[in-house]
C-alpha cells in the first residue's frame, strides 16, 4: 500500500484542480479564439501556424518542467499562477468578445481593432433573442 505524505497529497490535489480548471477554461480557448481572429481567406495557413506554435512551446514546457521543478518545485507552481494571471488580464483587456458574431463580423471586428463598425443594432438584437435565434 502506497502512503503518500501531506505535501504530496497537497500536491497531486492541487494538480488536479489545474488540469480540471484548464480542461474547462484556457485549454479550449486557444482553438477557437485561434479559427477565429484571421481573416477567412488566410485562416487555414494562420490556425496551421498557431497550432504548430501551441504544440512547440507544449513540448518546451514539458521538457524542462522536470528540469526546473527539481531546482524549486515552488518557484516552478509560482511562475506558472504568475503566468495564468497575467494571460487572464491580457485576454480580459486586449481580445475583443466573439460571441454571437459571424465569421464576417468577427474578420471587420480585427481589422476596426475592436469595434463592430454598423452592427450595433444587430448585437443589440441578438443579445435579447439569444444564441439559438440570432444565429
Amino acid at each position: 500500500m502506497l502512503l503518500l505524505s501531506f505535501t504530496q497529497q497537497v500536491i497531486s490535489c492541487e494538480l488536479s484542480l489545474l488540469r480540471t480548471s484548464f480542461a474547462y477554461s484556457w485549454g479550449p480557448v486557444v482553438w477557437v479564439y485561434c479559427a477565429e481572429m484571421f481573416p477567412l481567406r488566410e485562416r487555414g495557413r494562420a490556425n496551421g501556424l498557431t497550432t504548430f506554435t501551441n504544440w512547440f512551446f507544449s513540448a518546451i514546457v514539458g521538457a524542462l518542467f522536470p528540469i526546473a521543478s527539481t531546482a524549486s518545485l515552488m518557484g516552478c507552481f509560482i511562475f506558472f499562477a504568475v503566468a495564468i494571471f497575467l494571460g487572464t488580464l491580457m485576454v480580459h483587456f486586449c481580445l475583443p468578445e466573439t460571441a454571437n458574431l459571424t465569421n464576417y463580423e468577427i474578420d471587420e471586428l480585427f481589422k476596426n481593432k475592436g469595434k463592430v463598425a454598423g452592427n450595433t443594432d444587430k448585437l443589440l438584437k441578438a443579445d435579447e433573442l439569444g444564441v439559438e435565434q440570432a444565429v
